[in-house]
């Protein structure tokens, strides 16, 4: 619970290797450990900082301060929430722009 159920970088990493290295058809383990290391020497390569044409990598996601400005003031509305439970999920209904109250219809 309050979480996200996937992880996005790791799905689109699986992605990746599905595309371009795996074709997207099974292979035995032993092929695919030799797979594993040509992306690993290729993705190194790739990421070298030292090299002209690098790919880079960010630690760190830049969020900019007006961004999180906006998102404080918004969690601040106090919106009223509607949830209704349908019969595998939960839809959640708030009120738009301004207004912080909402109604069943």
């Amino acid at each position: 619970m309050h979480v996200p159920s996937t992880n996005n970088s790791f799905e689109a990493t699986n992605r990746v290797i599905k595309d371009e290295d795996t074709l997207r058809e099974r292979i035995v383990l032993s092929r695919f450990t030799v797979i594993l290391f040509w992306i690993v020497k290729r993705w190194s390569k790739e990421r070298d900082p030292a090299s002209v044409n690098s790919k880079k990598f960010e630690h760190l996601s830049l969020i900019k301060l007006s961004n999180w400005i906006d998102g404080y003031n918004w969690t601040n509305l106090s919106k009223d929430v509607i949830s209704v439970l349908d019969v595998d999920k939960t839809i959640y209904y708030l009120p738009a722009n301004e207004t912080t109250t909402i109604t069943n219809e």
